[in-house]
């Protein structure tokens, strides 16, 4: 460490030391208020809450206006649920209504593959490629196994 950050961090320490003692005499100004507010001060001087008495007209207010803070914060969280609630509902509807048009779409897949295969037999005198046919049903399976996942 060169003899420059030596002199700086001791300069600091020392403005540490200062700023400490100033906020150990804030604390003891603080102590010295009136009975109806205690504070209590953190090491730096600031003050974290006053402690009033259950029965001012101060501690009423702040009470009433926490209540208020609560009712409308457990409100708002109701209401969020309830809409989560809502949209949850819809999506199961629509990923149902999906469902449904998949299968009804695979149902038609299969009937113009059939169609198809028909059409395709009667071309060529009834001489159909077997492995072509084999192959669209390995694909009707395939396409009905993932649909169940």
């Amino acid at each position: 460490m060169s003899p420059k950050s030596k002199r700086d961090s001791t300069t600091k320490n020392q403005n540490n030391d200062i700023y400490m003692d100033l906020s150990s005499d804030s604390s003891k100004d603080a102590d010295c208020k009136s009975s109806a507010t205690a504070r209590s001060s953190t090491q730096f001087g600031r003050v974290n809450r006053i402690i009033l008495d259950k029965n001012s007209s101060e501690y009423k207010k702040r009470r009433e206006r926490n209540n208020l803070a609560v009712k409308k914060s457990r409100n708002k969280s109701k209401l969020k649920t309830q809409q989560t609630m809502q949209r949850v509902a819809e999506l199961k509807a629509e990923n149902e209504r999906l469902e449904t048009k998949v299968a009804i779409l695979s149902k038609e897949l299969n009937f113009l593959k059939d169609l198809f295969l028909a059409q395709a037999g009667s071309a060529h005198n009834g001489e159909l490629d077997l492995n072509l046919t084999n192959r669209s049903h390995q694909i009707d399976n395939m396409t009905s196994i993932k649909l169940e996942k």
